[in-house]
C-alpha cells in the first residue's frame, strides 16, 4: 500500500541493533528532545514512526485518524506536529489552515506529508516543512531537530 514501509522497517532494524550494543562509559542516555504529535491515518506508518522517533529520544503522541487535531494540540502542547495531508475523512490542509489562523505562525512546527507532490500548497497554507512519501527516516529526523 505504501512505499515508505520497507526502507523505514530496515532502518528501524538497524537502529534497534545499534541501541542494543553496550554503551561506552562516555555515552549518556539522552532525555526526550521534543514532544511530537503524529496525525497519520495508516496504522503501520504510525507504528513505525512511533518506534523510530522514540528510539531517537522524542516523546511521541499518536492520534487516531478521526481525532480532533486542534484540540489535541491544545491538550498535549507538542513542539511539532507531523501530519498527513489526507487523514481519512479529514483534510490535513484544512486542519493546518485552522491551526495557523487560531495560533498564528511559529508557535508550533508543522511538518506535512503526502504521497502527492503538494509541497507548494502546504507551504502556502502555513506548513514549516513538507516530506513527500516515500521518505527516508533521516530526512524526517533532520526536519524535526531543526
Amino acid at each position: 500500500m505504501m512505499c515508505l514501509t520497507p526502507p523505514l522497517n530496515q532502518i528501524i532494524r538497524w537502529r534497534v541493533a545499534e541501541k542494543q550494543q553496550p554503551r561506552k562509559a562516555h555515552q549518556r542516555k539522552q532525555k526526550p528532545m521534543s514532544k511530537i504529535l503524529l496525525a497519520e491515518d495508516d496504522p503501520t506508518m504510525v507504528s513505525l514512526l512511533k518506534t523510530l522517533l522514540k528510539m531517537e529520544g522524542f516523546d511521541v503522541v499518536a492520534l487516531a485518524a478521526d481525532s480532533d487535531v486542534p484540540a489535541a494540540i491544545q491538550r498535549e502542547k507538542p513542539d511539532a506536529l507531523f501530519m498527513d495531508v489526507h487523514l481519512g475523512e479529514q483534510s490535513g490542509m484544512q486542519i493546518l489552515e485552522f491551526i495557523r489562523k487560531r495560533d498564528g505562525p511559529g508557535k508550533l512546527r508543522v511538518v506535512m506529508t503526502s504521497g502527492l507532490n503538494v509541497k507548494d500548497e502546504c507551504m502556502r497554507r502555513g506548513a514549516d516543512a513538507f516530506l513527500m512519501k516515500p521518505f527516508m527516516p533521516d530526512d524526517l529526523l533532520s526536519l524535526l531537530k531543526q
